[in-house]
């Protein structure tokens, strides 16, 4: 019984990653059972599974890009923040067709703590975000954007692009500033921000009856997209150690 259980989930798990999916995974518990060392395999689903297995791992270790130095995730700034977020809002920027103030991933979405220097394949960035996430264009009042600056300082910091900077203060923000320049709360932002936040995770409901636009495509998809383009352009992902948030005490 051990064996076909095995047997199933293999199979699962490829055709839920060969297949598109309309539902959007933030978060996932895993169990695992432990599996005897006397488990045979059953030689003819493995012949069956062969042909899907080698396409995966064929594309898995496709190179897509070169890292100049280790990127580390770490709040409320990190280089690997830094690089993720900046990612998206330079290919929001091409999907949208319009400057984007800024964007946003929470700190959970990015699932490894850390990216090695050098190659960077398909694979990694599954690793990296392994989640059917999408990415939204949000049109949001300068009020708005500082509850979720708000938001974010009160969860010890979140990835955020460059164009965004505060203060975190007794976990509120302060100081906010947009392209350099003090928020204003009248006027109307961009920001490129994964659903699962724009639709409400993490506390910030807030930003549910913003206007808004579905790219239609997963952030992981996105980011893969960015490096494909710029590693045949010959160019080197740079690490960014800018300091975006600040922490007063």
């Amino acid at each position: 019984m051990m064996k076909r259980h095995v047997i199933f989930l293999s199979i699962l798990s490829i055709s839920i990653w060969s297949c598109s999916s309309k539902t959007y995974i933030a978060d996932l518990d895993v169990n695992t059972s432990e599996i005897s060392q006397d488990y045979q395999e059953d030689a003819e689903i493995a012949s069956l599974i062969e042909p899907y297995k080698k396409e995966v791992t064929a594309q898995m270790v496709e190179i897509i890009g070169t890292l100049d130095k280790k990127l580390t995730k770490r709040r409320p700034n990190s280089n690997l923040g830094n690089w993720f977020a900046d990612a998206l809002k330079d290919e929001s920027s091409r999907l949208y067709k319009k400057q984007i103030d800024f964007a946003v991933q929470n700190y959970g979405g990015i699932r490894i703590p850390s990216v090695s220097a050098g190659e960077i394949t398909v694979g990694k960035i599954f690793e990296l975000m392994p989640f059917d996430n999408k990415l939204l264009i949000l049109e949001c009042d300068g009020a708005t954007v500082k509850k979720l600056t708000d938001r974010i300082a009160e969860k010890g910091g979140w990835p955020i692009s460059a164009g965004l900077t505060f203060t975190i203060v007794d976990e509120h923000s302060e100081d906010v500033k947009i392209n350099g320049e003090a928020i204003d709360m009248s006027a109307t932002y961009i920001a490129a921000i994964p659903d699962y936040i724009a639709n409400g995770g993490d506390n910030c409901e807030f930003l549910l009856d913003m206007k808004r636009y579905d790219t239609e495509k997963y952030v992981r998809d996105i980011v893969i997209e960015h490096l494909r383009r710029e590693y045949k352009e010959g160019e080197t992902q740079m690490a960014d150690p800018s300091k975006r948030i600040a922490i007063k005490k």
